[in-house]
């Protein structure tokens, strides 16, 4: 019966997997609204620039990628808010390093200073 137990896990993981990926692709359902969501709290709450931050499925489970210039780090959750927590705990350990973005990112320069103009605004409006 073990070998029954085993399969079935698999079975409904690669189930489960299909459907979130199907879910992604639907631009009205749940899930694509609920990746989108985390991705924007990752972007607003850290320095990292918005294109180097990507909800997707990882073995067949909730995922928020980052790039950097060394790396990618991928973190997996039951949601993707939880993986969005695990990601800004993640850059918060790391000092909230404003570097290694610089080969990875596709804005330009003025872009960025924009982008992070516009992300500043947004914070001090929060907390005022």
């Amino acid at each position: 019966m073990a070998w029954f137990k085993q399969l079935w896990k698999r079975v409904s993981r690669w189930w489960t997997g299909n459907l979130l990926v199907a879910q992604l692709a639907d631009e009205k359902s749940e899930a694509r609204s609920a990746a989108e969501l985390a991705v924007a709290r990752v972007v607003a709450q850290t320095n990292i620039p918005p294109d180097c931050v990507v909800a997707c499925v990882l073995h067949n489970g909730c995922c928020i990628q980052i790039r950097h210039d060394t790396a990618t780090e991928a973190f997996l959750h039951n949601t993707y808010a939880q993986a969005a927590d695990k990601a800004i705990e993640w850059y918060t350990l790391r000092g909230g390093s404003t570097r290694g973005w610089g080969r990875t990112t596709q804005l330009s320069k003025k872009q960025q200073k924009v982008f992070n103009a516009v992300r500043q605004a947004d914070r001090s409006r929060r907390l005022h």
